[in-house]
């Protein structure tokens, strides 16, 4: 059974490279159908179904 417990990671910027890696280490893309224009945040999942975020704060009003 997948979970549906999501966690967040921020990592600035948003690197394809990272993400790249996540899914060299298992991991892989969720609802990316489902995404906004623009995204500045990827949702994946890990090997046993648990959701996680890598989001860009460097696209936040903040600015991270």
């Amino acid at each position: 059974m997948r979970g549906s417990i999501s966690t967040c990671s921020s990592i600035p910027p948003l690197s394809k490279a990272e993400v790249a890696r996540l899914e060299e280490l298992g991991a892989w893309g969720v609802d990316r159908d489902r995404y906004p224009p623009k995204p500045d945040f990827v949702v994946l999942a890990d090997p046993d179904g648990n959701r996680f975020c890598v989001v860009d704060l460097g696209s936040a009003p903040s600015g991270g």
